[in-house]
């Protein structure tokens, strides 16, 4: 038999008579709660998302600069010549936590989930970002652009709060209602340090 009559053999797959593993007793409960929400946004240098195949994500991106032109920092690439990124700590299920050098900017960012009380499906949870600079850099002017966004892979409508336009010491930022996981809202703590 040539490769061209191989190819056009129809083949039977079984699968295997048994439940996927997801779906066992042990994997559920409580065990499949712990794990909702993560660090699991592949490709990406800071994301956050519930194991759900459309789910709510936030995430972070600054502006980065090269060679004196400004560049978009999201999706992790070879070419930004990070000196370094990724978990430097990372239990899958509480905290993370990473560190980002690009040029003369590290970025810190901490993961923290909390269960209990009130806290909607899989708990809440909480990111931390820090910058420091290692020297002054004048075409920054001294200041670190930071975006952080909110995306509904669903396309539940985000409601934007007022305060969008005047941060205060706690800002509610926006806030919207799925069926997974019921009402949220995001809110920004801002604590500028003047060195």
């Amino acid at each position: 038999m040539n490769q061209a009559e191989e190819a056009q053999t129809a083949r039977v797959v079984t699968p295997f008579p048994a439940p996927k593993i997801m779906d066992l007793p042990q994997f559920q409960g409580e065990h499949k709660e712990s794990l909702y929400w993560g660090t699991d946004c592949p490709h990406v240098y800071f994301g956050i998302r519930s194991r759900t195949p459309r789910s709510l994500i936030a995430g972070l991106m600054w502006i980065g600069l090269k060679d004196g032109r400004y560049f978009i920092r999201h999706v992790c690439q070879d070419s930004d010549e990070l000196s370094r990124y990724g978990w430097t700590q990372h239990n899958v299920r509480v905290f993370g936590h990473q560190l980002l050098d690009d040029q003369d900017m590290t970025l810190e960012t901490s993961f923290l989930k909390s269960k209990g009380g009130g806290r909607g499906y899989g708990g809440d949870w909480a990111a931390r970002i820090d910058v420091q600079r290692s020297r002054w850099n004048v075409e920054l002017q001294k200041n670190a652009y930071l975006f952080l966004y909110l995306a509904d892979e669903d396309g539940s409508a985000i409601s934007l709060s007022q305060d969008t336009l005047h941060i205060h010491e706690s800002s509610l930022l926006a806030s919207g209602s799925r069926a997974d996981n019921g009402h949220w809202q995001p809110h920004l703590k801002s604590k500028a340090i003047r060195q």
